[in-house]
C-alpha cells in the first residue's frame, strides 16, 4: 500500500512502513513494521492528548469465532456453523464461555470484508474524489459498487479514512474459521495490521503456523496449560512470527501461576524470544464469574517482579488505575508521566464487533446493560456516522469520561 490523500482537514499517509494521520488537533503515528505508536493533539504536550478519535477507532479486537450456547441456537439458524470444533481451551475462567458446546460459528471472508472497510471508513480514490466503498457509482452505463471499480489499483487508490491501525481478533481454535488465512491476507491487503490471540493447544501443521506468522504483526498465547503454552511459544518463534507475547490472567486463584511464570521467563528456554507478558486483570464474567478480584498487595507484588526483573510486560488497559497507584509507591519516575499507557479507551480510541457483525464499545460488556441491543455493522449504511459518533456510543463516552479512569461495568 502507498497512498497519500486528505479527509476531513486531516492528512493522511499510508504505505508499507507507516501509517500518519495529521491535523489540526488530532496526529497519530503507527510504525507497521515494530508497532510503535504515538498519539497527539494540537502539540505533543500531555494536556493536549485528545480524548476521542471521532475519525473512528484506531483499534479494532474482532471475534472470529464463537462457540454457540444451546440456549443461543435459534439466533445461528442462518449462519455458518461447524460441529464438535469448539474451544479446546476449555477455561475455567472464560468470560465468553467457550467450549462444551455441540457447535461454534465464524465470521466468513464476505462478512469480515464489509466488517473491516466499514470499521476502516474505506474509500476508493477514482479520479481526484474518494468515493466511500459501499456507495455507487456508474463505469460505462453499468452501476456498481465503489469497491468493485474495474480500473481499481489496490497498492495506490484504497483509502481508509479512519485512523484504524491493528485488528486484534478473538478466536477459539485457529482452525475453527476456515478461512482465517484469507481474512488475515485481506487485512494486509488493504493496510491494517491483524494480531491474534490463542490458547496454543491446537495440533496445527509447519504450514498453516508459518502462514499465520507470516501475515501477523504479533501472535500472543494465552497460559492455560504451562507446558503446552511454553511449547508453543517457542514453536511460533521458529515459525517465523514477528512478535510473540504471552497472556495471563490476573486473579486471586492465578497469582502463583503469575509469579511462577514470571519467573520462568528467567530461566526457561522456551521463553528466550518472547516478545512481552500481557496482564490481563480479571472480569467477573461468564465462567470468570466464580473467581476473585486480586488484592491491591498481591497486584503490587506482580509489578513490582516484573520491573525488579526487567520483564517486558504491558496490561490490558482496564487495569490502568491500579498500576498507576503502584507507581507512585515504586522507586521509579519513569512511569509516572502517563506516557507509557492510557485509561480506558473503549469507544473512544477502540472497540469490538462480534462473529454476527455486532458492534459494542468493548467484548466485556457485550449483552450488557446499555449494550444489550447490538448495533450491526453489516446492515448499516456507513459505521463511523451510524454507530462510531452515534447517539449511543456518544452516550457511553460520557459516561466513560466521568469515571475517572475506572471501568463502567465491573470492579477491576
Amino acid at each position: 500500500m502507498n497512498t497519500t490523500f486528505t479527509y476531513k482537514g486531516y492528512t493522511f499517509i499510508d504505505n508499507d512502513k507507516f501509517k500518519s494521520v495529521h491535523g489540526s488537533d488530532f496526529n497519530i503515528y503507527f510504525n507497521k513494521e515494530t508497532g510503535y505508536t504515538e498519539r497527539w493533539g494540537t502539540t505533543r504536550e500531555e494536556v493536549d492528548d485528545p480524548m476521542v478519535s471521532e475519525l473512528g477507532p484506531t483499534l479494532m479486537d474482532i471475534e472470529l469465532v464463537k462457540d454457540i450456547h444451546p440456549n443461543e441456537e435459534d439466533k445461528y439458524v442462518n449462519e455458518l456453523k461447524v460441529e464438535n470444533c469448539t474451544c479446546l481451551g476449555k477455561c475455567k475462567f472464560c468470560y465468553k464461555s467457550n467450549a462444551f458446546t455441540r457447535y461454534s460459528h465464524y465470521m466468513s471472508l464476505v462478512k469480515y470484508k464489509r466488517v473491516l472497510m466499514q470499521c476502516a471508513n474505506t474509500h476508493v480514490k477514482i479520479g481526484d474524489k474518494l468515493i466511500f466503498f459501499d456507495d455507487d457509482i456508474e463505469v460505462d452505463g453499468v452501476r456498481m459498487k465503489a469497491i468493485n471499480y474495474p480500473l481499481l489499483n489496490w497498492d495506490t487508490d484504497i483509502c481508509n479514512c479512519a485512523p484504524l491501525l491493528q485488528l486484534a481478533f478473538g478466536i477459539t481454535n485457529l482452525t475453527s474459521n476456515p478461512e482465517l488465512l484469507q481474512i488475515f491476507a485481506f487485512s494486509q491487503k488493504i493496510g491494517i495490521i491483524p494480531n491474534i490471540t490463542c490458547h496454543g493447544k491446537d495440533e496445527v501443521n509447519d504450514d498453516f503456523l508459518r502462514g499465520i506468522c507470516s501475515l501477523c504483526g504479533s501472535v500472543s498465547v494465552s497460559r492455560y496449560d504451562k507446558n503446552k503454552t511454553y511449547d508453543f511459544i517457542e514453536r511460533l518463534h521458529y515459525a517465523g512470527a514477528r512478535q510473540v507475547n504471552m497472556h495471563l490472567l490476573v486473579a486471586e486463584e492465578t497469582y502463583d501461576e503469575v509469579i511462577e511464570t514470571l519467573n520462568d521467563i528467567k530461566t526457561d528456554k522456551r521463553l528466550a524470544f518472547l516478545e512481552s507478558v500481557v496482564l490481563l486483570f480479571l472480569k467477573q464474567r461468564g465462567r470468570g464469574e466464580h473467581y476473585n478480584i486480586i488484592s491491591e498487595e498481591k497486584s503490587d507484588a506482580i509489578f513490582k517482579t516484573a520491573l525488579d526483573n526487567n520483564i517486558k510486560f504491558g496490561f490490558d488497559i482496564c487495569c490502568t488505575k491500579r498500576f498507576n497507584n503502584f507507581i507512585k509507591k515504586y522507586p521509579i519516575t519513569e512511569f509516572r508521566n502517563g506516557e507509557y499507557y492510557d485509561f480506558c479507551d473503549s469507544g473512544r480510541f477502540s472497540g469490538y464487533v462480534n462473529t454476527l457483525g455486532e458492534y459494542c464499545p468493548c467484548s466485556f460488556i457485550e449483552n450488557n446493560g446499555m449494550w444489550s441491543k447490538p448495533q450491526n455493522v453489516l446492515t448499516c449504511k456507513n459505521f463511523i456516522d451510524e454507530i462510531w459518533n452515534g447517539e449511543k456510543q456518544q452516550l457511553y463516552r460520557s459516561i466513560l469520561l466521568g469515571r475517572d479512569t475506572a471501568c463502567v461495568y465491573y470492579d477491576i
